[in-house]
């Protein structure tokens, strides 16, 4: 849920006291970067099925 609303809804973090602009910025940017770091760690997971070197 947590998640969901810093990607999703990232304007509701500004209903918690002591949240400002500039810190939900800083949450969502690093969130972001997360999420692509992940999806590169999924992709590299993936069985190799490149060039076959006989």
């Amino acid at each position: 849920m947590v998640f969901d609303v810093i990607e999703n809804q990232p304007q509701r973090l500004t209903e918690m006291p002591g949240i400002r602009l500039k810190r939900i910025a800083t949450i969502t940017r690093a969130r972001a970067e997360q999420k692509v770091v992940r999806e590169i760690v999924i992709l590299l997971q993936r069985p190799f099925t490149g060039l076959r070197m006989n």
